[in-house]
């Protein structure tokens, strides 16, 4: 995966908590254990609830999920709320459907509103 917003202080965050490439933090333990936490979460158990299986978060369909961080600024020790379950469809919408110059979160916040208004 390549990054896209703050690359030089992505790689440098990586760089401090002892990671060369992002992909490589995603198949540390940290990461694992923390995706674990983010099934746990209040909300997602009360979509899985809702609707019986593990949804996305922004159009509610289930299926191959992503754990997306909505910030980097605590890239190795993240908050449960950095991050959102979403569907390949809105990470894809979330990462490259809309300008670059808008950063990450706001571009995650009008995928949601996009796909909420369907």
């Amino acid at each position: 995966m390549s990054l896209t917003t703050g690359e030089k202080s992505i790689r440098m965050r990586l760089s401090k908590i002892g990671f060369n490439t992002y992909a490589e933090y995603l198949h540390s333990e940290h990461w694992k254990e923390f995706r674990k936490r983010v099934f746990k979460r209040k909300d997602i158990q009360r979509l899985l609830r809702k609707y019986g299986e593990f949804v996305c978060e922004f159009c509610f369909n289930g299926g191959l999920l992503n754990v997306h961080h909505r910030t980097y600024k605590r890239l190795g020790s993240e908050y449960l709320m950095d991050v959102v379950l979403i569907c390949e469809s809105c990470h894809e919408r979330a990462h490259f459907g809309f300008s670059r110059s808008i950063d990450l979160w706001r571009r995650t916040k009008k995928s949601r509103r996009a796909v909420t208004k369907k």
